[in-house]
């Protein structure tokens, strides 16, 4: 690629990035409950901003879905739109260089950390907030976010990893243990299936073990940082003191 164009490409890649981020910090859980139900569920339940603790607010399982479609929603659109309008930049300037077709992922990992740690808590903590006051500031566990950005990345995998979520909820019924198991199993799943049947990505351009190799990373740290925000629910799972739900009335 020439200097502008690689100047082209990091200012877009960047672009894509931050504004993905900023996207991914409208948590639908706590505008749904502000707007329909006139409470903060900050300060109720769990106090996690997330569809999770926004079913167990409600108590209805359809507006919890609801949540969690449009958190998934946010991620999913945002990897779609970018993934493709950064590898169609690289497949007619990158003189088939495979190497640097992870970048059309990037975006995926600050759509996660966008919902998982907004900008109000990045604020808040460099203010020296701690404890209460820095938590009530903090996003979601990024199950639905991640779940989305998934299935941009690789719509069959994607729905296998979901039917395992649900699967695991409904006999199990712990949300957390469903989306801990389905979580840590999605990269390694996805980046099976592409070394043995390639072409599953929806942007269909040359992939090389480099490039896959990095987008398998970028999956993992997606997968990480969902599992590090449940750390307190694998305490509770252990504890078996974990709230249930799903369950039949």
């Amino acid at each position: 690629m020439s200097g502008s164009s690689i100047l082209s490409l990091i200012f877009f890649v960047v672009f894509a990035c931050i504004t993905t981020y900023f996207v991914c910090n409208i948590l639908f859980a706590q505008l749904i409950a502000k707007a329909f139900y006139k409470v903060d569920i900050r300060k109720q339940g769990s106090g996690n901003p997330g569809a999770t603790n926004l079913l167990r607010v409600t108590k209805s399982k359809k507006v919890g879905a609801l949540a969690a479609l449009c958190d998934a929603g946010k991620g999913y659109i945002c990897v779609l739109v970018f993934a493709e309008l950064i590898g169609l930049f690289l497949k007619y300037n990158s003189n088939g260089n495979a190497s640097v077709r992870f970048l059309a992922f990037l975006p995926a990992l600050f759509a996660v950390l966008g919902h998982c740690f907004p900008i109000k808590y990045l604020i808040k903590l460099a203010r020296g907030a701690k404890g209460a006051d820095l938590k009530y500031f903090s996003g979601g566990k990024g199950v639905s976010t991640f779940g989305g950005c998934l299935l941009a990345i690789s719509p069959y995998m994607g729905l296998i990893c979901f039917v395992v979520w649900f699967i695991i909820a409904y006999i199990s019924k712990y949300v957390s243990l469903a989306s801990i198991i389905s979580t840590v199993i999605c990269s390694p799943l996805i980046f099976a299936h592409e070394l043995w049947i390639p072409g599953n990505f929806p942007i269909d351009y040359t992939y090389n073990e480099t490039s896959l190799g990095i987008i398998f990373v970028i999956q993992e740290l997606c997968a990480f940082i969902v599992v590090c925000r449940h750390s307190s629910n694998i305490v509770r799972l252990i504890k078996k003191t974990e709230s249930k739900v799903f369950i039949k009335k």
